[in-house]
């Protein structure tokens, strides 16, 4: 094989490895102008489905609904 053919294959590949490597950049997304953080999942607080994100320690949290603790039962009756 040619010099030339090799220069060009290893051009092509090194113009896709950096395509990838620039591409593959989580973004962060924003709502509002403000930056939110995607590694979380969002609450929703109303009807409007308006997600906001809480530090899991933040006060808010408590006003939130929780769901109780609960068991499921199989089918064959057995937990």
């Amino acid at each position: 094989m040619s010099n030339k053919i090799k220069l060009y294959r290893f051009k092509i590949v090194m113009l896709l490895v950096c395509s990838v490597l620039f591409t593959c950049k989580q973004k962060q997304k924003s709502i509002d102008g403000v930056a939110q953080n995607t590694n979380r999942l969002p609450y929703y607080q109303d009807a409007s489905f308006m997600p906001s994100w809480f530090q899991a320690n933040d006060t808010a949290l408590k006003n939130f609904h929780n769901i109780p603790d609960f068991s499921l039962i199989c089918y064959t009756s057995t937990r």
